[in-house]
């Protein structure tokens, strides 16, 4: 079959960059150096907060809170000792690991057993007396005292287990050292601390979290792309059957992944949980158009036998359509920069802008290197071999061969999957995070079982200048709490009413009224033993009253639904009290979760605006431009379907991959109907359109199953991730790239075929 015909501004163009080619290799390896040197500046994000809208309400109150009360997250040891935690040994080596973690940079505060006062009254003087005393000389835990006062003081249930088997060492950070080096060391002291105890012990809480958060985003930008690497040098190596052509992929992917690094760096662009994905994916981004190339290169080699003829005849033929389908999936990346996330931001600008430099290192160091290594034998003349023949000629039979029949096919597929997509749910990032078997996980599954859930969020009561001293102030607060603890997803609700409650059966020997409370309170609070716990609830001015919200384990099923609950009862108890306000950073996660989904879609819509767009440009039509999106609706309601159905939750990560694969589906849309444009200016009009379709796919066939087979295989190697948002990027990203080639070979044929109006428009468009 002869060579496709092209135009003579993409031939002037080709000859220009072969003619070119030592000086653009020369310096686009300059630049790589310089970026190279600049890689090892990129930095690490270890905070949670970057996926937060630092301009929206909900982050300044979140904020607010901290300031007032201190940070909510809160570092748990639990742990179960050889022997019974009131046994003397076990009191001692707790007393002991609280000296050693008090005194640590960023430590605010250690509660244990061990040092833990209650208040009451002994000896005709009102105080807060330990719960571990010395008799006998041996540490002797008052079991009686703490169960009488577990009910109004939560913090007991975190403490001790009821079959007194486990207990538990509450650390208190400062917001400041909640991530970073101090809360590295801040958890490595404890676990060595926690040795003293022996038996078995977790650490639970959210600095623990986002410290695993941090190590395994580090770790996963690694693996994905060593991993994504090697699987993709061998499918290459299968594909092609030439370590020559497999090392020229790698070598640009490579490359392009080193600009990417260095472009971080100058960007102050952080590794987190986003951006990690980024060199991966530059490197699954690239391989397409090198493939392309290689594949095209090798046929013109064998038709025209110079290595220089042919690279001009392969860029004249493939540089053109490799730069819209660069242009297209950049722009899907680029729609991100209009999220209010900085993360996401972020990964839009690094994408886009990698997208783009992929593109152009490929279009100046192939012609370079390609033209200075030896002939390709025949081996990678033929990309592929039996099985690749067997597999192109099954999948370019289905939408030719009965083209009716798919076309329904692919419509009910779309259909069943975009009636799954009203079951997705979101979350918050850090409660779905860690698969069952890591560490972080089955310490949360510990500390609920044995102790008490550490899923919580908080209402913060703003009060008039002196209401704290009003009677139905309290009235209204107990009437709140009442009300929360009503919910069926509520455990326990717990304000300084509580505490003013827990000091009157001490002090006064029964309930506290209302008008009792500003007393009480004034008395504990001229207490230096019980200020510290008063504080945590009340404020300073006496204009802030903090009521914490204790949630049922199953309340975890749907954390959205019971804060949602939450925000209800405290607008409709808000009357009288002052404006209350949800938060905390569970609250803050709940509520901007939702904020990244519409982000995320207003995104996708931008992104499809702005490829409608480009392959208008492309194809001279826009009528061609929609068209060339309609097989590209079938990678997207797999996506939605399969999160649907699957329960896989919505999420930071696999809400990217609908706009990933969008940009990576259109591309072979975009080769494949340019090949078609070129096989019809070619043979003229007197063919059917069944005979073109057939002569661009024999073309571009086995160049779009390959890009798809090393797409395929590199994002499934993060199936064994113990980040369950990675491990569904893969399964969505890996089922994309199936629809996405099914929906070019066999779904558009099939639609084009089915339709005389649609094959009108493509004789118009593209002969």
């Amino acid at each position: 079959m002869p060579l496709p015909t092209a135009s003579h501004s993409p031939s002037r163009i080709a000859a220009f960059l072969v003619a070119r080619r030592g000086w653009i290799a020369a310096v686009a390896l300059l630049l790589t150096l310089g970026m190279a040197l600049l890689a090892p500046g990129l930095s690490i994000e270890r905070s949670l907060n970057f996926f937060h809208d630092n301009g929206h309400k909900s982050y300044s109150d979140y904020r607010r809170f901290v300031k007032t009360f201190g940070d909510d997250g809160l570092i748990l040891l639990a742990a179960r000792p050889p022997g019974p935690v009131n046994s003397p040994e076990v009191l001692q080596a707790l007393a002991e690991i609280t000296k050693e973690l008090a005194g640590l940079p960023g430590v605010v505060g250690v509660t244990n057993l061990a040092n833990l006062k209650l208040p009451g009254l002994r000896n005709g003087q009102v105080g807060a007396w330990p719960l571990v005393e010395a008799k006998g000389g041996k540490a002797v835990l008052d079991i009686k005292r703490l169960d009488q006062m577990r009910s109004r003081w939560p913090v007991l249930d975190l403490l001790l287990s009821r079959d007194a088997m486990v207990t538990g060492v509450i650390i208190r950070v400062a917001s400041g050292a909640v991530v970073g080096e101090r809360s590295k060391k801040i958890l490595a002291a404890t676990r060595a601390a926690a040795r003293r105890l022996g038996g078995e012990f977790h650490l639970a809480g959210a600095p623990v979290l986002r410290e695993a958060f941090a190590r395994y985003n580090q770790r996963m930008a690694l693996v994905f792309g060593l991993l994504g690497a090697l699987v993709g040098v061998l499918v290459q190596l299968f594909i092609f059957r030439s370590l020559r052509v497999t090392m020229l992929i790698v070598m640009v992917c490579g490359l392009a992944i080193i600009w990417v690094m260095g472009l971080m760096a100058l960007l102050d662009v952080r590794l987190d949980a986003a951006t990690s994905v980024s060199f991966g994916l530059v490197f699954i981004l690239t391989v397409p158009v090198v493939i392309h190339l290689s594949s095209h290169f090798n046929r013109a080699v064998a038709a025209l036998g110079g290595r220089r003829a042919a690279m001009e005849r392969t860029l004249t033929l493939v540089a053109r359509p490799s730069m819209i389908c660069a242009l297209t999936t950049a722009a899907g990346f680029a729609s991100l920069m209009f999220s209010d996330l900085p993360p996401v931001r972020q990964l839009g600008l690094v994408m886009s802008l990698g997208v783009m430099l992929a593109y152009l290192l490929a279009m100046g160091l192939l012609p370079a290197i390609s033209c200075l290594l030896p002939k390709p034998g025949p081996k990678a003349q033929q990309v592929g071999g039996g099985l690749m023949s067997r597999v192109e000629g099954f999948l370019g039979r289905l939408g030719r061969g009965r083209p009716h029949l798919w076309a329904w096919i692919g419509l009910g597929i779309m259909l069943v999957c975009l009636a799954g997509a009203p079951l997705i749910k979101s979350e918050p990032p850090l409660l779905h995070m860690f698969a069952a078997s890591t560490p972080e996980a089955q310490a949360q599954a510990f500390v609920r079982k044995h102790l008490a859930p550490l899923e919580r969020v908080n209402l913060v009561v703003h009060l008039k200048e002196g209401a704290w001293r009003q009677p139905e102030i309290w009235q209204r607060v107990e009437a709140l709490e009442k009300a929360l603890v009503e919910l069926k997803e509520v455990e326990q609700a717990t304000s300084a009413l509580d505490t003013a409650q827990a000091l009157g059966v001490a002090v006064l020997g029964g309930p506290v009224q209302p008008s009792q409370v500003p007393l009480v309170l004034d008395l504990a609070l001229a207490n230096p033993e019980a200020k510290p716990w008063l504080s945590r609830f009340i404020n300073q001015p006496r204009d802030m009253l903090r009521i914490q919200v204790r949630f049922m384990p199953e309340a975890e099923a749907s954390l959205e639904r019971s804060i949602a609950k939450v925000k209800a009862v405290a607008q409709a108890h808000s009357a009288g009290l002052g404006r209350v306000t949800v938060t905390g950073h569970l609250a803050l996660a709940t509520d901007q979760a939702g904020m990244f989904v519409r982000a995320q879609v207003k995104s996708l819509l931008i992104a499809f605006g702005l490829m409608t767009i480009l392959l208008a440009l492309q194809f001279r039509s826009f009528l061609l431009g929609v068209l060339s999106l309609i097989p590209n609706l079938l990678p997207l309601a797999v996506i939605f379907g399969v999160m649907g159905w699957a329960g896989i939750y919505l999420d930071s990560l696999t809400i990217l991959v609908a706009v990933i694969s969008l940009g990576l589906s259109v591309d072979d849309t975009i080769h494949y109907l340019s090949q078609l444009r070129r096989e019809m200016a070619q043979e003229g009009p007197g063919l059917e359109m069944k005979q073109y379709l057939a002569q661009a796919y024999r073309t571009c066939g086995r160049a779009l199953i390959s890009t798809s087979a090393v797409l395929f295989f590199a994002f499934l190697v993060l199936l064994p991730s113990p980040y369950l948002p990675m491990r569904y990027f893969a399964v969505l990203a890996s089922a994309a790239v199936a629809a996405a080639l099914a929906g070019d070979v066999i779904f558009m044929p099939a639609v084009i075929l089915s339709s005389k109006r649609l094959q009108a428009w493509l004789r118009r468009g593209l002969g």
